[in-house]
């Protein structure tokens, strides 16, 4: 284990973070508030659209304060992952983490691990799977992710200690968080209201080496379930700097989200179903068209018409999601199928 690979799985877990401190509540008027609803559930499935560019970082640190407009409508996608919200015991390392209420599992190269309580979300594992050697982030002090309800002006800092297992490293992870922003959120896919902003500042550092520090902006709608956007600074141990962009393409709403969007019954039969087989679906819906996507997020087949029936003909074994987008062209469920 060198250096350089331990920084990458650091790099790893910044640039796929999101508000991984502490909120203490506070309520306001007029203004956007992030609470129990916008807690992902198990069964929530998004692709995040990771971007080539590069913005100005001060000109994003200064649109800070009330009543902002940001428009990222010119965001270039340069590769697509799937993030899916798992049960823990649907994965291999759930005996590591048996508390843990739900993973958040980003294209199959980083599991995150949460527990929930009635008034907060604490982060306590994060593994890295490799086909040569997994790498571990325990936290024995674990992080709040958030404490409910926030709203715009709280500023607060946490501290995590943990140890990567694989490096036989301990480490701490002071961070502190401003919730310094609300407003209207423009991305390619939509325009999103009740935006409110985090502006991130955290640590990372080893008891043996040099760490790693992030600045990172992260902007999540009271309305959905999962961050919208995603800006991060990060500077390694290598003294190397780095920037990734992200957005949601598919946020999950706090009403029609994949739980409730199963009411309207859109199914996937038979599941599984043979290579050379069909999918049929059975629903009262009207579709513009249907993804077909494999298990790290990527589009592999796309039907255009409203059919109720999907040839896979030549399609690999494995997980797949296929993903109903409506007649106004907006994702209204995302249903599992495996091909066997």
């Amino acid at each position: 284990m060198d250096a350089k690979r331990l920084s990458h799985k650091v790099q790893s877990l910044f640039l796929r973070g999101w508000l991984f401190v502490v909120l203490i509540p506070s309520l306001g008027l007029g203004q956007t508030v992030i609470d129990v609803d916008n807690v992902p559930q198990v069964g929530d499935v998004m692709s995040i659209s990771i971007c080539s560019d590069e913005p100005n970082l001060t000109a994003v640190n200064a649109a800070s304060g009330a009543n902002q407009i940001w428009n990222y409508s010119y965001l270039t996608e340069s590769r697509e992952e799937l993030l899916q919200i798992l049960e823990p015991n649907a994965t291999p390392w759930f005996s590591r983490y048996p508390n843990a209420d739900y993973c958040a599992a980003f294209a199959d190269s980083l599991y995150r691990y949460f527990v929930n309580t009635s008034d907060s979300v604490s982060h306590v594992g994060d593994v890295h799977p490799s086909s040569s050697d997994t790498i571990y982030f325990d936290y024995f002090d674990p992080l709040l992710a958030y404490s409910l309800p926030n709203v715009f002006g709280t500023i607060n800092e946490d501290t995590a200690i943990g140890f990567v297992d694989g490096f036989g490293l301990w480490f701490d992870m002071p961070s502190r968080i401003e919730t310094d922003a609300y407003g209207t959120l423009i991305l390619p896919n939509a325009t999103y209201q009740n935006v409110s902003r985090f502006k991130i500042y955290q640590e990372f550092n080893p008891n043996l080496g040099q760490g790693s520090y992030n600045n990172q902006w992260v902007w999540m709608s009271s309305d959905y379930r999962y961050p919208l956007l995603s800006i991060t600074d990060l500077h390694s141990s290598l003294q190397v700097q780095m920037i990734e962009v992200w957005y949601n393409k598919t946020p999950v709403g706090v009403v029609t989200g994949l739980r409730e969007t199963e009411k309207n019954s859109t199914h996937v039969f038979p599941n599984p179903v043979s290579e050379n087989g069909v999918g049929s679906t059975s629903s009262k819906a009207s579709f513009s068209q249907v993804k077909l996507m494999d298990s790290a997020g990527r589009m592999v087949r796309t039907f255009q018409t409203d059919q109720k029936r999907y040839s896979l003909l030549g399609m690999a074994k494995g997980l797949y999601f296929m993903q109903f987008i409506n007649t106004e062209g907006k994702p209204t469920s995302t249903e599992k199928i495996v091909v066997n």
